[in-house]
């Protein structure tokens, strides 16, 4: 082969080897695109709020938690219906609900758009409007109420009533009201811009005749409270006497015109669980912990819980049965896991910072073990964005002698007395306010019922299980980590996260102030003699502003009504 061949195979070889290169880095450089565009598809885009709330960094999942907490923002716009010459109005928000998947619908989605990911990256994420669908049977039902509860000449209803375990009927009787249905319709496509809807009076009957009300009292009635009710869950049952029944139970009527069992299953459920501690297994979230300073991740565990939606049925079905009630159970997942916390992105800023200094000295140390305790179960949560917090879950629903917890001092009924859990109150009462200076969203809590000179007036929160929790939604977008402790004579927490507000609060003076009466109580174990002249009873009013930068974004107004502490005198 002559030079010049040689030299243009050469040529030929190295332009196909540069060919062949550069198809190689563009076939690389694709991969990693579209690597990058999939390893993004479930992150929304930093930037992107709901309704104002940050949902930027968060996956689907906790976005989809944080819409579900959203409040109507016509909550306060009430809907006026005139009939004839009489009128009621209702507060139509509690029958629209937030639908999390229309809300969401394309903000979290597999795309190959450069604008896309770039936004995942960078930020500029949008500002979402949430998008709410209406319960139209909810809403019929509030007309329904409202209707009857404020148009003279209503019909009276027929029904049962439980009482005490017995029986009794109450007649009903004919009168004037509205076609709820319609009235419904006209509300549910015209609220909230339209808030003034009018309507004509109509003749109505009871929704169950009497010659059906007396067969039902009869019948089913009669037989559910004929012998006690035993409930069943995880293995541990309780039996409940047709008086404590007959608390739980009332009497509904159906579209077809006949009376029904109906159960509150919340009032059950407390009842049950004050009695049953072993009726569930609350699940454990993972947690941080640290050893010489140095942070690592607690795997959490899956639980075992009352299965709510079921209880109604299977209940309603044993009391015109065998009473006797087995209720299902599901499994309860931890709302964090180990993979869900990044240990080398933990918040390390405090966003809020609270301390309760409780009393001291030899009468004091089962309060202070008990407080210990709880508190020692609290360090190290993290709270994901847009997870609901619940203190009672946090504390495994139970204050007993198997969980670590002593007697101590508490305040039941008006008594001052000893209980397994005592002081753990105080936690409660420094969680909510840690929550409170972080500017989270707050969703229930219960303050004590007299008042405690070592609280915040107007700012505490007591807890009992079952019944009374201490709950909140990290609404900031972004994790927040608890670190509390015990030290010295108090409680101290800190939450560590991304503040999205400032927090500025004010508390008004104290008015409809009620003094202490004596009262003489016998007969109860434990009961203390009040030392001193008792507490006066008084309203007060906590206000919390929450403010971004200049621009106050909500003032949020927080009421409690404490009752005296009377002057006790024990006789047992």
């Amino acid at each position: 082969m002559s030079d010049d061949a040689r030299n243009a195979s050469a040529r030929r070889g190295k332009k196909g080897l540069l060919i062949g290169s550069g198809v190689g880095v563009v076939a690389l450089a694709a991969a990693a695109y579209v690597g990058a565009c999939y390893h993004y598809k479930d992150a929304i885009p930093e930037g992107t709020t709901v309704a104002g709330k940050s949902i930027g960094g968060m996956t689907s999942e906790q976005a989809t938690r944080q819409v579900l907490t959203l409040k109507h923002p016509n909550a306060s716009t009430k809907a006026n219906v005139t009939a004839g010459d009489q009128s009621f109005d209702l507060a139509p928000a509690s029958a629209w609900k937030p639908d999390a998947e229309k809300t969401l619908d394309g903000v979290t989605e597999f795309s190959l758009s450069p604008g896309r990911l770039l936004d995942q990256i960078n930020g500029g994420g949008e500002k979402i409007e949430p998008v709410y669908s209406v319960d139209k049977t909810a809403l019929t039902t509030l007309v329904k109420k409202a209707a009857e509860s404020k148009i003279d000449g209503a019909p009276k209803q027929g029904r049962v009533k439980f009482i005490g375990g017995k029986v009794s009927i109450v007649d009903g009787a004919p009168g004037h009201g509205v076609d709820e249905k319609k009235v419904a319709d006209a509300i549910a496509s015209g609220w909230p811009k339209k808030t003034d809807y009018t309507t004509e009076l109509v003749e109505k009957n009871s929704d169950a005749s009497d010659n059906a009300v007396q067969a039902f009292a009869e019948g089913d009635a009669k037989k559910a409270m004929s012998a006690p009710l035993e409930v069943s869950a995880n293995g541990q049952s309780v039996t409940l006497t047709p008086a404590q029944v007959s608390d739980v139970i009332s009497s509904t009527t159906g579209s077809d015109g006949k009376p029904a069992i109906k159960v509150d299953t919340k009032a059950l459920l407390t009842t049950v669980l004050s009695r049953g501690d072993k009726m569930r297994v609350p699940a454990v979230d993972a947690k941080v912990v640290w050893k010489d300073g140095q942070p690592s991740v607690v795997e959490g565990r899956s639980g075992k819980e009352i299965d709510e939606s079921k209880v109604a049925k299977i209940v309603g079905d044993a009391l015109v049965g065998d009473h006797k009630a087995t209720l299902a159970m599901k499994e309860q997942k931890p709302a964090v896991m180990a993979k869900d916390v990044n240990v080398e992105a933990l918040p390390s800023t405090s966003m809020a910072h609270f301390e309760s200094p409780f009393p001291t000295g030899p009468s004091q140390q089962a309060r202070i073990h008990n407080i210990t305790t709880a508190i020692n179960r609290l360090n190290g949560i993290v709270v994901q964005p847009g997870e609901q917090f619940s203190l009672l879950r946090a504390l495994g629903y139970e204050f007993t002698k198997e969980a670590g917890y002593v007697e101590a001092g508490t305040l039941q009924g008006g008594l001052h007395l000893d209980g397994m859990g005592g002081g753990v109150s105080q936690v409660s009462t420094t969680m909510y306010n840690t929550a409170f200076f972080a500017g989270v969203q707050l969703d229930e809590h219960t303050a004590h019922a007299v008042y405690i000179s070592r609280y915040p007036m107007g700012r505490e929160a007591t807890i009992w299980n079952p019944g009374i929790d201490n709950k909140w939604t990290n609404d900031t977008g972004k994790p927040i980590l608890i670190k509390a402790h015990v030290e010295s004579n108090k409680v101290v927490m800190d939450f560590y996260g991304t503040k999205k507000y400032d927090v500025a609060t004010r508390t008004s003076g104290k008015y409809n102030i009620q003094p202490p009466k004596h009262r003489t109580v016998k007969n109860v174990k434990g009961c203390e003699n009040t030392v001193g002249g008792g507490v006066p009873g008084f309203d007060v009013d906590v206000y919390r502003e929450l403010k971004s930068g200049s621009t106050t974004v909500r003032t949020e107004k927080i009421h409690t009504k404490y009752k005296p502490d009377d002057i006790i005198t024990c006789q047992n």
